[in-house]
Parts: structure tokens; sequence; C-alpha cells
């Protein structure tokens, strides 16, 4: 998707910014949320297919051993994906987008303190920045919560 240029012609709107803005973390975060849901269920999917379809193929004596032994192998593989918390990482980034749009809307509609009708636009576009900017630097701090919590468990397990 490409960005909208402006015509020379065209005049600034500083709200119409802000909104796109805030729409493409949105939409960065749906997009992430869909990711992660998709990654999960094929993970889980493949584990369990090709976990279920080994002891036949075992009990195949016509089947080289080397073939025999790619569906465990992917099993085990994606068993072991799911230490990427694909689940968990979805429904973070189903939540941030959440956040975004609701906010988004409270400053379309002027609904809510930092909107309200009563303030100067700029008041209120300030807030609002700031306010997309607060959901973002949330998942970060988030994201940053689960590196640093899986660094000192790998830690722990290395001494």
């Amino acid at each position: 998707m490409q960005e909208k240029k402006l015509e020379p012609t065209e005049t600034v709107n500083p709200s119409q910014i802000v909104i796109e803005y805030c729409k493409k973390y949105e939409r960065h975060h749906k997009l992430a949320a869909t990711s992660f849901r998709c990654a999960y269920f094929i993970s889980q999917f493949a584990a369990v297919v090709f976990s279920g379809i080994t002891p036949i193929l075992i009990l195949m004596d016509s089947i080289p051993k080397s073939l025999q032994a790619i569906p465990p192998a992917i099993a085990s593989i994606s068993a072991g994906l799911s230490v990427y918390n694909w689940r968990l990482s979805s429904v973070r980034s189903a939540r941030a987008a959440t956040l975004l749009e609701n906010e988004r809307l409270n400053f379309e509609l002027r609904i809510g303190e930092s909107y309200s009708q009563t303030l100067p636009d700029d008041t209120a576009i300030a807030n609002f920045r700031k306010n997309v900017m607060q959901v973002q630097t949330q998942v970060l701090d988030d994201w940053e919560k689960i590196v640093i919590k899986d660094a000192d468990s790998q830690n722990i397990l290395n001494k």
C-alpha cells in the first residue's frame, strides 16, 4: 500500500496526519495478530498430523527409513515452535490494535476528557498523538519484559 502524496495546492490537515499514523499502527498490529494466529494453528496442526502418521509409516516396510524419519522430524520441529508463544503474541497484538482503534474513534468523535469538544483542536491532536504513543510504548514494554524474562530463564538454565 502506497502512502498518499500531497499535492502542492493541498493544505496539511494535522488531524488527518495523526489519524493515518494511528491507522498505520492498527493495520500493523492486526496483521501481526493474524500472522501469529496462523503460525500457531499451522504449527499445532503439523505436530498433530505428522505425529499421527508416524506409526503408520513405521509399519510400512516398503518405505525407506529416510522417508520414515521425515514426519517425526517435522512433528518435533512444529512442537518445538511452541516456545514462540504464538497464541499469546496474537492476543497481545489484537489487544494493541483494539486499543488504538478505540483511541482513534474517541478522537474522531471527540469523546472523553482528552478529546472533549471544548478543547482546542491543537490540544486534542496533541493528546491523541500522546495516547497513541503510550499504547505503542506499552506494547514495546510488554515485549521487552518477555525478552528479559526469557533471557533470565536461559541464564538460570546455563549456570
